[in-house]
């Protein structure tokens, strides 16, 4: 390689996948007669870290989070709004797939780092055939930190037994990325594809063959 990245770490969120969906997210509001959506996200980010790093379960977190609204729900209602949110964070991007397919194929070390549900994680490890492309996961949900907490980058670092100039860090959320380079990781806040690639090629990584990799 002509460059001192050998390992390139992925959020999930917004990132392998496509951001939440809007229609999912619709049905989400209209279940709640919500027609406000900032007023929404913010009941829905109040207990959302708790969530993520495992100390409640979806079941829980929906419960906290309507009465936060003043609703009191039936059991299936909440179990309706657990199912459909995890649904809402699961179409995956085909074109970043591609391009990990394409670093898998380099020989890049491919890591996913993500705040993750453990419903969320269950649902996609039933359903979703990538995994196999990546050599390591790390998820909020069975670490018990949540990004962009300190710790959970010095783990991950320990655990993959690498140094932060070596790993190339790309997520969705600015904080993160903030965080990550603390650790002296090349961080990038993913908002496109292009200008990913284009960052990639400023780190030294030849993305002149990309469009010839095949998908997973």
């Amino acid at each position: 390689m002509k460059n001192n990245i050998s390992t390139v770490i992925f959020d999930y969120g917004c990132v392998i996948s496509h951001p939440q969906s809007e229609e999912s997210l619709a049905r989400i509001m209209a279940r709640l007669s919500v027609a406000d959506k900032e007023e929404f996200r913010q009941h829905y980010l109040r207990h959302r870290a708790e969530l993520d790093a495992g100390r409640l379960t979806g079941f829980q977190y929906w419960k906290l989070t309507t009465q936060g609204m003043g609703l009191k729900l039936p059991d299936d209602a909440i179990q309706w709004l657990v199912m459909e949110d995890i649904r809402s964070w699961t179409e995956i991007n085909g074109d970043m797939l591609n391009l990990i397919s394409w670093l898998h194929q380099q020989h890049y070390t491919l890591v996913i780092l993500s705040n993750m549900t453990s419903e969320t994680l269950t649902y996609i490890r039933g359903r979703d055939s990538w995994h196999h492309i990546f050599d390591n996961s790390f998820f909020s949900c069975d670490l018990g930190m949540v990004k962009p907490e300190p710790g959970i980058y010095r783990y991950v670092l320990d655990k993959l037994k690498v140094r932060g100039e070596n790993c190339l860090f790309i997520d969705d959320t600015y904080a993160n990325c903030i965080a990550a380079e603390q650790f002296g990781i090349h961080a990038f806040y993913y908002t496109d594809l292009q200008r990913l690639r284009a960052f990639m090629v400023a780190k030294g990584i030849d993305m002149a063959e990309i469009q010839e990799a095949p998908g997973p």
